[in-house]
C-alpha cells in the first residue's frame, strides 16, 4: 500500500542559508520540448522528444533580519547564478528522501518588497535551471 501525506516539512537552502522555516511552497518543475519530424509530404505531423527544461518555483514569508529572505534574495534577483538543495523532507538525505541540488537563476521574482496592509509579506521566486541537476541520497 503506498503511503501518502502531506507537504509540511520541506528543505530549500539558497547558497550557504537555509531558508526552510520561512517557505511555504515548493515545487519543481520539470518539462520536455518537441523537435518536428515531419517532412513537407507528410499528411500528418509527427515529434520527438527535444531538450529538457527545469524550473523550481517556492513561496516565502518574507523576513528582513540578517541571513534571512531578503537579504539572500535581494542580491540574486538580477540574474546572478547560485546553488540551491531542496527535498521533500528536512530529515536527512536518503534514497526516499533524495536532496537534489544544481546551479539555478532567479528568473522572476515578486514580494521583495511591498505586499496587502495588514498581512504577511509573502515573496514568490521562479528559478531557472543554469546547469546540471545532482541527486543525492547521502
Amino acid at each position: 500500500m503506498a503511503k501518502s501525506g502531506v507537504y509540511k516539512n520541506g528543505y530549500i537552502k539558497i547558497g550557504n542559508t537555509d531558508l526552510s522555516d520561512h517557505c511555504t511552497s515548493l515545487q519543481p518543475g520539470y518539462s520536455v520540448g518537441s523537435v518536428p519530424q515531419h517532412a513537407f509530404s507528410d499528411d500528418q505531423e509527427y515529434f520527438a522528444p527535444g531538450l529538457r527544461a527545469r524550473s523550481l518555483t517556492a513561496k516565502f514569508i518574507n523576513d528582513f533580519a540578517a541571513a534571512s529572505v531578503f537579504v539572500v534574495l535581494n542580491p540574486l534577483k538580477n540574474g546572478a547564478t547560485h546553488v540551491v538543495q531542496y527535498r521533500h523532507d528536512a530529515g536527512s538525505a536518503s534514497a526516499t528522501n533524495p536532496t537534489y541540488s544544481g546551479l539555478w537563476y532567479i528568473s522572476n521574482i515578486t514580494g521583495l518588497v511591498g505586499g496587502d496592509m495588514g498581512g504577511p509579506t509573502e515573496c514568490n521566486v521562479t528559478w531557472t535551471a543554469a546547469g546540471e541537476e545532482a541527486e543525492a541520497t547521502s
